[in-house]
């Protein structure tokens, strides 16, 4: 849903006269989605190494190797 969420914002912050109007809503959105993709995206490679696929290269390497798949 935040994803779908986060489309429609960026889709509506093309409409100069409404981005205009609202953009500090737009930025506090924007800043709000994106905080919460980066904190899930570190918690994913906290985590990464508990499975077996990453976890045997050790714990930098696994997270590494996590990272660019």
């Amino acid at each position: 849903l935040m994803v779908i969420g986060n489309v429609v914002l960026m889709v509506l912050s093309t409409v100069d006269e409404l981005y205009n109007q609202n953009q500090t809503a737009f930025f506090a959105c924007e800043l709000v989605t994106v905080s919460i993709f980066g904190v899930e995206y570190l918690l994913r490679l906290y985590v990464c190494v508990e499975d077996e696929t990453f976890g045997r290269y050790g714990p930098f390497r696994g997270r590494l190797r996590w990272m660019v798949t």
